[in-house]
C-alpha cells in the first residue's frame, strides 16, 4: 500500500473548500451589479473590493485539482495498462459522474415542469432542454470539470505508453512546460467560452497542466522537502491573485468590467489556462509539493470529489431560498464565509451519506462490475 502524501492531501481538501469560494462569492459578485437585478432580484450592497477578491483569490482551485490527478495517475506505471486503468476509473469516478449527472438533469426538468409547465405559452418544451445540456456535458454548469476530467483519464495510459517509447525525448520534462505555455496562449486568445463540457481543444490545453502536475512532483522529490520554501512560493501564489483581485476591482470602478464574459488577450483573464491564474496555480503546487505535513486528512481527502459534485446543488437550494425568501445580508466579510461553511458541511455530510449508502448498494448489487463487463473492461 502506498504511504499517504499529507501535503497533497490537505492541497484536495483545500481546494474543495475554495471551490465552494469562487462559486458562492461569485454569485454574490454578478448580484452586485444592477445590470444583473432581473436574474437575482436585488443588488447586492456588500463591499465590492472583498466581493473581487474572495471571488479571485480561489481561483488556484481547479487547476490544482488537475495537477493532483495528474501527479498520482502518470505516477504509477500500472496505469499504462490499458484495461486496468480504464476498468477502475469507470468505477472510481465514471459511475458516479453518470449518477450525479442524471440526478442534476431531474432535477433540473422538474424545475423546468414547475417553472413552465409541460408546454410554454409560445409551445416550447423548455423542460426538455436539460437534457440538450446533459449530452453537452453541462447538466449543472460545474459539472464540466467531471467530463473534461474524463477526457483527460482516457490519455492517461497513451501518455504513459508514449513516455516508455520516447524515454530519450522525456515526455513529462520540458516538453511539459513548452506545452502548458502553448496551451496558455491558446485560451488566452480565445475570445469565447466553451460550449460542452467534452470539448476536445479544452481538454488538451488542460492535458498540459495535467502533465505538469506529474512533473512538479517528481522535481520535489529530487530537491527535497521544505516547509519554508513550501510557504513562500504558496505566498508568491497567492499575491499573484490578490494583484489579480485588485486590478480587477480597479478595472469594474472605473466601469469596464460588469461580466464574466471573456475576451481575447486580457490581462485580467481570471479563468481556466489565463496567465494570472495559471502562474498562481503553479506557485501554489511546487509550495504544497515541497510541505513536510504530519496530520493526516486522508479522510476528508477521499470525499472531496463527493463534495465537489455535491456542492453544486446544495448551493443551488441555498441561493435559490436567498432570493425566495428575499434574505440579503449587506456583509460581504460575513456572509460569503458563512455561505461556504453552510455548502461545505452540507455537501461533506450528504457525500458520506451517499458513500455509506452507495458502498451497500454496490456490495449486495456489484453495479460497476456489471457495467464494466457491459462496456468490456473486463
Amino acid at each position: 500500500m502506498n504511504k499517504r502524501e499529507s501535503n497533497y492531501d490537505l492541497l484536495r481538501v483545500i481546494c474543495a473548500i475554495a471551490v465552494i469560494f469562487i462559486h458562492v462569492a461569485n454569485w454574490f459578485l454578478q448580484a452586485s451589479f444592477k445590470i444583473n437585478y432581473q436574474n437575482y432580484g436585488f443588488v447586492f450592497e456588500g463591499s465590492l473590493l472583498a466581493t473581487v477578491i474572495l471571488d479571485t483569490l480561489p481561483r488556484f482551485a481547479v487547476q490544482c485539482f488537475v495537477m493532483l490527478s495528474g501527479a498520482f495517475l502518470l505516477g504509477n506505471k500500472r496505469n499504462s495498462d490499458f484495461k486496468f486503468f480504464y476498468s477502475r476509473s469507470f468505477r472510481n469516478i465514471g459511475v458516479t459522474t453518470i449518477i450525479f449527472s442524471m440526478g442534476y438533469t431531474i432535477y433540473a426538468i422538474a424545475k423546468n415542469v414547475i417553472k413552465y409547465g409541460i408546454t410554454s405559452s409560445g409551445g416550447g418544451y423548455e423542460f426538455l432542454i436539460p437534457l440538450l445540456h446533459l449530452v453537452l456535458g453541462l447538466p449543472a454548469r460545474p459539472m464540466w470539470f467531471m467530463f473534461m476530467l474524463l477526457g483527460l483519464y482516457l490519455m492517461t495510459p497513451v501518455l504513459l505508453v508514449l513516455e516508455e517509447r520516447i524515454k530519450p525525448v522525456n515526455l513529462f520534462g520540458k516538453i511539459t512546460w513548452l506545452f502548458l505555455l502553448v496551451s496558455v496562449v491558446s485560451y488566452w486568445s480565445r475570445p469565447y467560452d466553451f460550449a460542452v463540457g467534452w470539448d476536445v481543444g479544452l481538454q488538451t490545453e488542460f492535458l498540459s497542466l495535467f502533465m505538469a502536475g506529474f512533473s512538479i512532483r517528481r522535481w520535489a522529490k529530487c530537491i527535497g522537502r521544505s516547509n519554508m520554501k513550501g510557504v513562500l512560493l504558496i505566498a508568491s501564489g497567492l499575491l499573484t491573485e490578490m494583484l489579480l483581485a485588485i486590478l480587477r476591482y480597479k478595472e469594474m470602478m472605473a466601469g469596464k468590467s460588469f461580466t464574466g464574459m471573456r475576451q481575447p488577450f486580457d490581462w485580467l483573464a481570471f479563468e481556466g489556462l489565463s496567465p494570472f491564474v495559471i502562474l498562481s496555480a503553479v506557485l501554489i503546487f511546487c509550495g504544497f509539493s515541497l510541505l513536510e505535513i504530519h496530520v493526516d486528512f486522508s479522510g476528508l481527502s477521499s470525499l472531496t470529489f463527493l463534495i465537489y459534485l455535491f456542492h453544486i446543488g446544495v448551493w443551488n437550494i441555498i441561493s435559490g431560498l436567498s432570493i425566495h425568501l428575499k434574505i440579503y445580508p449587506p456583509q460581504t466579510a460575513v456572509v460569503i464565509p458563512v455561505c461556504v461553511v453552510l455548502v461545505f458541511v452540507f455537501s461533506l455530510l450528504a457525500a458520506r451519506i451517499y458513500r455509506w449508502l452507495w458502498n451497500n448498494v454496490e456490495k449486495k448489487f456489484g453495479i460497476s462490475d456489471k457495467l464494466c463487463r457491459l462496456l468490456r473492461f473486463v
